[in-house]
């Protein structure tokens, strides 16, 4: 549905509907962690949501479309180091 939403406008359309309550989750998932923190000023909480989820649809394509999930995995990998950067 992802890609044929290329060619197919009206497609993309209800691609984002159907992602909107994963955004909306995730909106609140960031408010909550940021909450009182200096990175609150960061990006807006729905922007961060968008990004999140957006992530999440190009990593699980990226998934089915190589034969594994090993350049995911690195790419995960590496942003949990520098998380770590920040602390909890």
């Amino acid at each position: 549905m992802v890609a044929g939403s290329v060619a197919r406008p009206p497609l993309g359309s209800r691609v984002m509907a159907l992602m909107e309550p994963w955004i909306d989750m995730a909106e609140e998932g960031v408010e909550r962690a940021l909450a009182g923190s200096p990175l609150a000023a960061l990006a807006p909480p729905r922007e961060l949501a968008l990004a999140g989820v957006t992530f999440y649809l190009g990593a699980n394509l990226v998934t089915h479309l190589s034969d594994g999930a090993e350049s995911v995995d690195g790419l995960l990998a590496s942003a949990e180091r520098a998380a770590a950067l920040f602390g909890p």
